[in-house]
């Protein structure tokens, strides 16, 4: 009977490993796959394409961030925020160069001006509020003490944690791409000029950020 026994869990054993090994199964990295696994695959390619460049911090810190709905809230309000003033400015001055369409020809080096301004004063109103809780959201969540013991060094942690709040603020800067092109398109503006422009705001989203 004990030879039996054991006969059927050889069996049994042997079909499961045939049964892993199925080729129509999809494996997870351990080796052991089923279909349940399947669908984790898509929520996770974000993290893992950012992880295989070494920033697997960065990688978490973008997907929290994905799954917030605070992040849409801010999108938002920065985008609303924006064109109203863009609007109210580009109003202004054009409403200064008369009924002549042609006259405003020129313009565009003062609208642009208007824009830089406005984004000037966006990164001094948001990226504080984002960047203040970058360390402290971890004291609270007491899970500081465990990226402290993996192989990522504390100058690492400050830099990923750092570049997942700047990657949101140059995601608010890009919606001032229309207006930009927008006063470009009117003259007045050297496509050098553009970008000093937006390079100065980059730095400024750095200096700010690491203040």
């Amino acid at each position: 009977t004990s030879r039996g026994s054991h006969g059927c869990r050889g069996t049994a054993r042997g079909a499961g490993e045939a049964g892993s090994e199925d080729p129509h199964v999809p494996a997870r990295g351990d080796g052991h796959g089923n279909g349940i696994h399947e669908a984790d695959r898509g929520q996770d390619g974000m993290k893992r394409r950012v992880s295989r460049l070494g920033l697997p911090l960065l990688a978490r810190e973008l997907n929290e961030q994905a799954g917030r709905r605070r992040t849409y809230v801010l999108r938002l309000l920065y985008g609303t925020l924006l064109f109203l003033l863009a609007f109210w400015q580009f109003e202004r001055t054009l409403a200064g160069v008369g009924p002549n369409i042609f006259s405003a020809l020129g313009t565009g080096a003062q609208m642009f001006r208007q824009v830089m301004l406005i984004q000037f004063l966006g990164i001094l109103l948001f990226l504080p509020a984002l960047v203040c809780g970058a360390i402290t959201s971890e004291k609270e969540r007491d899970s500081l003490s465990l990226l402290l013991i993996t192989r990522l060094s504390p100058w690492t942690i400050l830099v990923e944690k750092l570049l997942g709040r700047l990657v949101p603020m140059f995601s608010f800067l890009l919606l001032s791409l229309p207006l930009l092109a927008f006063a470009y398109s009117l003259g007045g503006v050297s496509t050098m000029e553009m970008i000093s422009g937006v390079c100065i705001l980059c730095l400024t989203c750095l200096h700010v950020g690491t203040l």
